[in-house]
């Protein structure tokens, strides 16, 4: 469940910013 908690960081910092 690593690559999940990385994945939603990743999401929250530049997928926030695209939407």
């Amino acid at each position: 469940m690593y690559y999940i908690n990385g994945v939603m960081a990743n999401v929250l910092a530049h997928g926030y910013k695209l939407h």
